[in-house]
Formats: structure tokens, sequence, C-alpha cells
């Protein structure tokens, strides 16, 4: 029939086409529709072979020589060559004549008749010449396969205690640095990179251009998508020591949807064939941008779910394997407080940078029974913060926690309790002798209440409500919050505020808020906020899609620039009696550099301060309890107080007498600043405007004097 009806037509290759709709004559068919020539359905199966099957250049090359040689034989046979010879053994000579002249060699001369023979010798030059250039041609693709394969790096991950990381960004660099700093008293260890961003040669240039010094660390670097299970697989993902998940992209709503989706291939994607749930080595540390997405991160853990020992995950085994960090409200608690307090910035740099002292989580059974006052002053080497519990205690509202920060003295260390400590590293510290000593009573002071404050916010960020908050948790009754930024509308604000449960007159019980509109970057807008009334202003870095972190600070430099001078002016007409506190968020560690300029006192590299904080999760899985107790309001936090609630102005003490005189205040000495008092900035051999935390010889004396200030644990 000239008819190509509608339906599926079985030839005797099994193959199935299927025409538009209705009775359609054939030559009106598009020639892509029309059914396929017998010559054309066998191009398309050689073509579907050829590319699918791994053996196919293989196979075909064979055959090819094969198919020459039996060509060869027949050839030669009708030229009468070997006639001499008869029967089977004639026919295997001139089997290996023909495969002689393919290229192996060997093999009687051809003596058949000349000119015919001579035709068959030049077929066979021609036949060499193309099988030879198809073998040459197989075996430098095949050459090219195994070098692209090494150098995109396909193979299977063989590394043994390392630390993976899952996904690309500019947090990259600064995480594999702290990595390197926190595996440096182990002589290193390998760090595998797996990410889809970059190629590997590409990663690897980045790398090695921009680390300067590995510590003994080694890196491997894989492509491949980290939601794919066989990539996962392929980077030995249920072997790591510890994962982390990087946050991609600039949409904060898509980058939390892609690390969810990171998480879930993990914890409930990774199979066998029988469908049991691969046992994680090691806890996964997932970066959020959103705080509202902490409790998905969890689901995707299956009730089947298996510690590395084969037992089954209790629900605390699962709180403790995915541990998620949301990045900028720790930035933003931290920038709030800061205000307040000048200086907390650099105390968290450095406790949270493994190139000082850092966190550590150890037990000790030796001490099994003791005090923990007791405890306080048996380290010389570190200072001991609190206990992570071994069984859940109850906080005063009712919840459970393990961690115990600055417990009162009279708790004793049961069996099973870690001790908390900052020290240098994790085998600097020992206990020892008891080193409490009679000092006397700290001066009878009680610090006056806090007055109400105003704070000036300059920019805006999706998740501002958090940050208002955290402003509201801190203040006094009666403090004003003004937001100044370019975008969007006050309307806009006031609705995006509310959509996220933040209604001023409902929910801020401290803080009276004002939103105005302007350019931060133009004076004249600066002027209009009446930035004399300010106790302190706070300079937020908007990061822009495409656009580098550097040329994001720009704007805030200028903002901060403008600030200063504007104060500068205001001090010098006795408008303001000293400069307020300003307080600077950037991206880029440059820009750090450049702050002096706008007298910053104190400034957040929000990249480097993630990476920090995800360094220190993926190394110690306690140390996110430990953050989140130290950002709260409620509870113990630092806190940065003058020297005068510990002693009198010019007392010489030791720093364990400091100690003591903390712990009759209930607080817990961390170390302190000197105020710069003389040319040589030294004072009794100690340097002085500089943060000191963990005195290297806590028995020196020192004369203190009023500007003095103590880094102390304390719950206000």
């Amino acid at each position: 029939s000239d008819v190509y009806k509608r339906q599926v037509s079985t030839q005797s290759t099994g193959s199935s086409y299927f025409a538009m709709s209705g009775d359609i004559p054939v030559d009106q068919l598009p020639d892509k529709l029309k059914p396929p020539s017998p010559s054309e359905k066998r191009r398309y199966d050689f073509e579907t072979w050829f590319t699918t099957d791994p053996n196919a250049k293989v196979t075909f090359i064979i055959l090819l020589n094969l198919g020459c040689v039996a060509i060869l034989t027949v050839a030669f046979f009708l030229c009468n060559c070997l006639h001499q010879l008869s029967g089977v053994h004639r026919i295997l000579e001139l089997m290996w004549m023909s495969f002689g002249k393919m290229g192996a060699g060997g093999g009687m001369g051809p003596n058949g008749y000349l000119w015919p023979t001579r035709m068959v010798l030049i077929a066979s030059g021609f036949m060499k010449m193309i099988a030879f250039s198809m073998l040459v041609n197989f075996l430098g693709d095949a050459i090219d396969s195994r070098m692209e394969a090494l150098f995109e790096g396909r193979s299977r991950v063989l590394e043994e205690n390392f630390t993976l990381i899952l996904g690309w960004s500019d947090k990259v660099l600064p995480l594999v640095e702290q990595i390197c700093l926190a595996n440096e008293s182990e002589g290193g260890r390998p760090i595998v990179i797996l990410a889809d961003v970059l190629s590997k040669p590409d990663m690897d240039a980045f790398l090695q251009d921009n680390i300067e010094e590995w510590y003994g660390s080694t890196y491997v670097t894989r492509g491949g998508n980290p939601i794919n299970k066989n990539d996962l697989l392929k980077a030995a993902a249920p072997n790591a020591a510890q994962i982390i998940v990087l946050s991609q992209g600039f949409d904060p709503d898509e980058a939390d949807a892609q690390s969810c989706r990171v998480c879930l291939a993990l914890t409930g994607g990774l199979r066998d064939n029988d469908g049991r749930s691969y046992a994680l080595q090691g806890h996964v540390v997932v970066e959020l941008r959103d705080i509202d997405n902490e409790p998905v991160v969890r689901l995707g853990i299956s009730d089947d779910a298996r510690n590395p020992d084969g037992t089954l995950m209790t629900e605390e085994d699962k709180e403790r394997q995915v541990l998620p960090l949301v990045g900028a409200n720790m930035i933003g608690r931290l920038m709030v407080q800061c205000s307040l307090e000048p200086g907390l910035a650099a105390v968290f740099a450095h406790i949270l940078a493994f190139a000082g002292n850092e966190f550590y989580l150890k037990e000790w059974p030796g001490l099994v029974g003791k005090r923990f006052a007791d405890v306080c002053f048996m380290f010389e080497d570190a200072v001991c913060l609190g206990i992570r519990y071994k069984t859940a205690h109850e906080r005063d509202d009712g919840s459970l926690t393990y961690i115990g920060l600055n417990p009162p003295g009279t708790d004793l260390i049961e069996e099973g309790d870690k001790l908390i400590f900052i020290a240098e590293d994790d085998d600097t510290y020992s206990p020892g002798d008891l080193k409490l000593t009679s000092c006397g009573p700290p001066p009878n002071i009680e610090p006056p209440p806090k007055p109400p404050t105003k704070t000036l916010l300059i920019g805006w960020r999706r998740d501002m409500q958090d940050m208002i908050f955290e402003v509201d948790k801190w203040v006094s009754e009666g403090s004003k919050l003004a937001i100044l930024a370019e975008s969007p509308s006050v309307d806009d604000r006031y609705a995006e505020l509310e959509s996220q449960d933040c209604i001023p007159a409902e929910h801020l019980s401290n803080i009276c808020l004002e939103m105005m509109v302007g350019n931060p970057i133009i004076r004249s807008d600066l002027v209009d906020t009446e930035l004399s009334t300010y106790d302190a202003v706070l300079v937020l870095t908007e990061e822009r899609e495409g656009i580098a972190g550097l040329c994001s600070d720009s704007r805030s430099m200028v903002t901060m620039l403008l600030v200063r001078d504007e104060q500068q002016r205001y001090l010098m007409e006795e408008k303001i009696q000293t400069l307020p506190v300003m307080i600077a968020e950037i991206l880029d560690p440059r820009t750090a550099q450049l702050l002096e300029l706008a007298s910053a006192d104190d400034s957040m590299v929000s990249n480097e301060f993630v990476s920090m904080a995800l360094g220190q999760m993926a190394m110690e899985r306690d140390i996110r309890i430990l953050v989140e107790d130290l950002f709260c309001p409620e509870g113990n936090e630092m806190h940065i107080k003058g020297v005068h609630l510990f002693a009198q102005a010019g007392e010489s003490l030791s720093f364990w007498e400091v100690m003591n005189r903390a712990r009759q205040r209930v607080e817990i000495a961390l170390g302190f600043a000197l105020a710069v008092t003389n040319s040589d900035k030294m004072r009794d051999g100690v340097a002085e405007g500089e943060l000191i935390l963990n005195p290297a010889n806590k028995s020196q004396k020192i004369t203190w004097m009023p500007n003095d200030r103590i880094v102390v644990l304390s719950e206000d």
C-alpha cells in the first residue's frame, strides 16, 4: 500500500516507527519520517553499535584485517599463486602469505600470473595502508581517552581517613587552608574535592596557584555531580572521615535546595544492590543560606540508617550525623554582638581559626570525680570552658543539652564526660598540679544597667528579620534600630518582614524600628540619617550575582569612609564625645587590609568566618552545639570586660589570679588585651595592644592598667 498508517510496524529487525496521525501517503511524509531503506537501516545499526559498544573499535579492526586476509587469499588463489602446492596445505600457505602482505611479514612470495599477481599486490598495499591507518587512529584515540581520563579524574578515590568536600565556591580556598592547618599535628591528611563547576585540571591549577603551604596534606580532585550516586561512590563518600557540603549558586533558595539534595543523596541514596544503605564513616557538615531549611537536611536519613559499627542509628545519632550551618545567620549574630562589644570578632576569629588556639573536647579518666572549679586550675597550657556530658542535661527552659559552658564549680566530672578547652593543639596540654592561689576577692563593683542604644544598619538582605530579632534580643528596652538601604522600598520591606513573621509592633519588645531609603555611597543620604545620634553603625556587604567579592566590598568601603569622615567632623565640632562603633562585613580578605583607612572597630570576612566554622565542625561534630550556645543571648557567651571588674588599677596579678577572681564572679577568664601605655608596647614582658587568649605563662605577674580588658565566658 502507498499509505503509511499511524501504527507500530514491527519489522524483522524489531524496530518500531511512528507516523503522523491520519492516513498520509508515503511520498508526502517528511524525509525524517519516511520508512528507512535497507541500507539506511544497516548504517543506523552500525552507527549504534560502533558508538555504544566499548569493544567496537577493537572488534572492527580485527574483523577488517581478517576480511582483508580472506579477500587476498581468494585473489592470490585465482592468480594461481603457489601452484606447486595442493590441498589444504596450499590454502594455509596462501592465508599466511596474505597475512604477511597485510604487514605481519613472512610467508612465501607470490608466483602466480605476473600482472594479475601485481594487481593483487597493489590492492594489498592499499588494504595494508587503510588497516594500518585505522589501527593507528584507534590506538591514538585509546591513548587520548586514557590521558583524558587521567586528567579528568575518572578513576575512583582510594584514599583513607580523608576529608571530602562536595561542591565549589569562593569558600573552598579558606576551607582547604583551615583543614590543612587542622591536620598539621598529624603530619597532614588527604583532602578530596568533588565538584561539577570546574574541571579537574582547573581545580588543580587553582589550588596549586593559591595555596603555598599544605602542612603535609595532599589533595585529590574529581569532576562529578555531588547528587549523583555513582559520582559519590567514585569519591568514596562512605569512607570519608568528614564530609563538607558547600552552598553553590547565587540564589539562596536554589542553593539550599541543592545542598539538601546532596544530603539526601548521602544519607538515603547510597545503597547496595540489595537496597541496604551504606554506613557513612564520618558525619556531614552542610552550609545553608536560610535558617528555616535546617530541619530539612536531616529528613533524608532513612529509618534503617546504620552507624559505622553496624548498629541502627538512634534519634541522637541522626541529630549528630548531619550538622547544618547557616553562615549568614552566624555573621549577623556576630555583627550585632560586636556592635555592643567591639573586639569580639577578633576573639572568635582567633578561636575558630586552626592557626592559633581552638576548641578541643577530650576525655580525661584521671579527672573523674573532681570538681569543675578545680579542673579549671590544673591545665597550664589550656583554658577549660565547660563539659561535654555523656548523658543529656536539662536546661532551665526544660530543653536537653550535652554541652555545659561555665557550669557550676561544684559539678563533678563523671565517667564518659569530655572537657571543653581552648588550646593550641590537642597534644599540647595535660593536667598538672592545682594552681589555685589566694588572691582575695575582686573589686566590689556592680556594672551599671545597659542604657538604650541607637544603631544604624546600612544595607538589606533577604534574611533581615533574623538580624532584627538578634538586635532585639541583645539591646535594652527603648533602643532604636534604623535601616538605610537603596532598595527595596519601605512598604516592600515591611511586607517582606511580615511574610517572615516579623511585625515590629507585635514581635519586637526592646527596639523601635525605623526604615529609611537612600544610597549609602552618597554623602547627603548618609547625613540625612543624623549620623551624630547613633551609638553604632553596621555596614552590610551586598552580594550581587556575577560580581566578585572584592568589587562588592568596594561599595562598603566607600560607605565606611564617608561615615567615618562625617563622624570625625562631628567629633571636631563637639557634637559627639567619642567616635561611635563601626562594624563592617566584607567578603574578600584583601579588603580587610584597607579597613584601617576607615578606622573600623571590627570587621568580619564572612567567607573566612564561615569556612573556619565549617572546618571546626568537620573536625569535631560537637563544635556546632558549642558555637550555637556561644552566639545565643541566653546562657553563657563571650564578653570583653574592663579590668576594673577583676583588679584595681596598678595591681599586679598573674593570669591564674585573674582566673580565680573571674571564678568568684561565676565567669571563666579566657585571655586579655593590654592597653598601649608606652612606645615600646611592652609591659612586664607582655605585648600591649594585642589580643592574647590562653596565655603561655599564666604565672607571670602583670601590672593591670585602667583601659586593659579581660575576655571572659559569662552569662552577661
